[in-house]
């Protein structure tokens, strides 16, 4: 091989060895991005997962509960009527 040939061969080598290790970084990059979208999907994913609920109750379930509690409520409030009612101001 001529010095021109082999300057030309080396020149070649360095633009080629130069480009793969760009298209190498590049690649590197991009699965970095990747795996960084990938586990903000998964965080995104889980914390949809931990805020839903566990259990479900059954609205006809949820209706007799609310029920019981404005029955109980209505109770109390009798209650402290009546007894505001007697503990008035009494006349000797």
């Amino acid at each position: 091989m001529t010095l021109d040939g082999q300057l030309i061969f080396n020149i070649v080598l360095v633009v080629a060895g130069g480009a793969i290790s760009l298209l190498i970084t590049m690649l590197r990059d991009e699965i970095k991005a990747v795996k960084q979208s990938q586990k903000d999907l998964s965080d995104r994913v889980y914390s949809h997962e931990t805020a839903m609920p566990k259990e479900y109750i059954r609205k006809e379930d949820m209706h007799r509960l609310m029920d019981e509690v404005t029955t109980r409520l209505a109770s109390i409030e009798m209650d402290i009527k009546q007894l505001l009612k007697n503990s008035g101001p009494q006349q000797h």
